[in-house]
């Protein structure tokens, strides 16, 4: 795989928690450019978006869908937070 960017040093590693097919967490190191921005992945699968000729209204669509991901992280935060109380 090859990955270009121009953000990220090659020395920079982060680690990365993933389940496997039993539901246990494991933890993985991989280079900072290849960790996926969690709000992309969300809104891969939560999209609202629809095909359109203007493109203001392909804007309003990712700005709906991100709003969307952006209100249920800060949900999952809040529930969190709460349960520890």
């Amino acid at each position: 795989m090859v990955v270009i960017s121009n953000m990220h040093n090659t020395e920079n590693v982060s680690t990365v928690e993933r389940k496997d097919k039993y539901g246990n967490k494991q933890t993985f190191t991989c280079p900072t450019p290849i960790r996926v921005d969690m709000c992309d992945q969300l809104m891969l699968v939560y999209f609202v978006s629809w095909k359109s000729r203007w493109w203001w209204v392909k804007i309003v669509y990712y700005l709906l869908d991100a709003s969307i991901v952006s209100y249920y992280v800060l949900y999952k935060e809040t529930v969190k937070i709460s349960s520890t109380k």
